[in-house]
């Protein structure tokens, strides 16, 4: 469901738009962590869809890497993890 969503909303007329898929995707990534946080979810729920997540942007960037300058900006999944994450700066 989440690969039909995810292409529908990224896709125009015959190009399909990298960058907005690729932010949909880290948005349901994102969002999996709150919905845990405010019990909503629970862990196994929240690993298996942020694994679905990373699974198709894997999927796409490995193909648009190489027709979408766009696509190297983004070399890993999830966005903003690592140093940033929890620092509460832009």
């Amino acid at each position: 469901m989440m690969d039909t969503i995810v292409n529908r909303l990224s896709t125009d007329f015959i190009f399909s738009d990298f960058v907005r898929a690729a932010t949909m995707l880290n948005s349901i990534w994102h969002s999996q962590e709150y919905l845990h946080v405010c019990g909503n979810t629970n862990e196994a729920r929240k690993n298996e869809i942020q694994l679905r997540c990373a699974g198709i942007y894997n999927t796409i960037y490995l193909h648009h890497q190489k027709d979408n300058i766009e696509a190297l900006c983004f070399p890993e999944f999830p966005f903003w993890e690592g140093k940033y994450a929890n620092s509460g700066s832009n």
